[in-house]
């Protein structure tokens, strides 16, 4: 059974426009520990991450399921309003939920449009299934399903392929040295050495002229 890994962290830009996410990222950054600088900042981060996915997943998980939910109540709306004179209250009813059916479909859009990377060329030309082929075509081209080793054997197995896209880069690139040889300042001065004037002149400021 292959081992599933864990996705790096990207969130929806829709996320962007409720109404809490300023504030809750606000509240999560300034927080202020005892930490060093770069362990301060590394913490902040986390917490922001933590904010924007409590969000994704209290107001934005499951759209389609809601907007499913939502075309079903104004049909129901929309049908006692055909069987009724005119109605207040089904009036108003109605328009709300076309609003809020129009925010949602908006929001399913921009999500499909993330994720396949394709800009819709005109706004309000909804087109899930245009998305979702794009989003399926873009992760098939992200993955590598098999790859063919030195000795001409085709793998197909995740472990398998990582070990080898592993080791032809440390092949290709090295591996960590245990230890860094200290330099000889001795065996340096046998070379050729810069002047004391050819030093300074290193270290001036650069000139307008110069550049």
């Amino acid at each position: 059974m292959q081992r599933k890994k864990a996705s790096p962290f990207r969130f929806f830009n829709c996320i962007v426009e409720h109404p809490q996410f300023i504030q809750e990222v606000y509240q999560a950054w300034r927080t202020i520990g005892k930490d060093g600088k770069l362990q301060g900042v590394w913490n902040k981060l986390k917490r922001v991450k933590q904010v924007i996915k409590g969000l994704n997943t209290q107001h934005y998980k499951g759209v389609e399921d809601r907007i499913k939910i939502i075309r079903k109540e104004l049909q129901e709306v929309q049908e006692k309003m055909s069987s009724r004179l005119l109605n207040v209250e089904l009036t108003e009813e109605e328009k709300e939920l076309k609003s809020k059916l129009e925010e949602w479909i908006l929001i399913e859009e921009s999500i499909y449009r993330q994720r396949s990377r394709v800009q819709w060329l005109k706004l309000g030309d909804t087109n899930s299934a245009y998305f979702i082929a794009h989003m399926k075509n873009r992760n098939n081209l992200n993955g590598i399903h098999a790859l063919t080793n030195d000795l001409g054997v085709h793998l197909h197995m995740e472990e398998e392929i990582e070990s080898k896209i592993l080791g032809y880069y440390k092949q290709f690139l090295g591996s960590n040295a245990r230890a860094i040889p200290a330099i000889d300042p001795n065996v340096m001065q046998r070379g050729a050495v810069l002047k004391r004037e050819q030093q300074v002149k290193l270290i001036q400021p650069v000139t307008r002229q110069e550049i």
